[in-house]
Parts: C-alpha cells; sequence; structure tokens
C-alpha cells in the first residue's frame, strides 16, 4: 500500500494531512448534521457538503460519522492502473469537530 502515498497518488511526502475545514452546520431531522466545508487533499481544497450523524457532544466540540463520495480526479489523483481505481470514491469517516482557535 506504500503506492497510495507515493506522487501519483496521495504525494504524502509534499502533502503529508489531509484536512476538512467546516465553514458551516445545521441540524436536520434527529441526528442528521448538514456539514458543509473545505476538503483539501494533496494540497487542492474543494467545497463538499456532508450529510453526517451526530454521535456524541461536549465542551471541546462534537463527533460525528460521515459516508461520502469524493472524485479523486478532483484532488489530481489520476493513477488507474488496470481501471482497478474509479474515480468516484467513498469515504467513511469519524469526524471530531473542535472550534478553531485565532
Amino acid at each position: 500500500m506504500t503506492h497510495l502515498r507515493g506522487a501519483d497518488f496521495f504525494d504524502a511526502e509534499h502533502h503529508p494531512e489531509i484536512t476538512f475545514a467546516v465553514r458551516g452546520a445545521e441540524l436536520r431531522d434527529g441526528d442528521a448534521v448538514h456539514v458543509a466545508g473545505q476538503l483539501t487533499v494533496r494540497g487542492i481544497s474543494r467545497p463538499i457538503d456532508v450529510v453526517t450523524r451526530l454521535k456524541g457532544a461536549d465542551a471541546q466540540g462534537l463527533t460525528l460519522d460521515a459516508e461520502f463520495t469524493v472524485d479523486q480526479e478532483k484532488f489530481g489523483m489520476g493513477w488507474n492502473q488496470l481501471g482497478m481505481m474509479r474515480g468516484l470514491t467513498t469515504v467513511t469517516a469519524t469526524l471530531r469537530v473542535t472550534r478553531a482557535t485565532a
């Protein structure tokens, strides 16, 4: 799996972090939370909207479960040897959302 860290995919040497900056959130029915934000992969940022499920909350922030689809090509990940990787990838994640400090 080291090829995933390579320059043709995540390019982890130059971009060791994947970040998601929340721009807004809205509580929906039940435990659903609509989150709008900016996903940055390989130094490329794209807006993304995600419907998450609230798993917990405390004074420091929220814990959310999320599943969303990302188009790899929009983040410069074009590697597709023998068609093994499609352009769309489903991401399943637990997000810990905290308020940024100035």
